[in-house]
């Protein structure tokens, strides 16, 4: 007797879960707490300037307070 029928239910079940879990994913808030990001190059440089212009443009698309971090050296 073959199985290939169970086995089929199987992968079609484990994909619709798949598939409801990731769905479930994409539905939550994120981010829930405010963003920290690392820059690792000292303030006042060329990076820190662009990253900085780069995050001024998407904190209202965030929802959250971005807090951005330098640690040169």
């Amino acid at each position: 007797m073959k199985q290939l029928g169970s086995k089929k239910t199987c992968m079609g079940l484990a994909f619709f879960l798949g598939f409801m879990w990731f769905g479930a994913a994409l539905g939550a808030d994120y981010p829930a707490k405010p963003v920290t990001l690392v820059i690792p190059y000292p303030a006042g440089g060329s990076t820190d300037m662009t990253i900085r212009a780069l995050v001024s443009g998407i904190k209202s698309q965030f929802g959250q307070p971005i807090i951005i971090e330098n640690k040169g050296g």
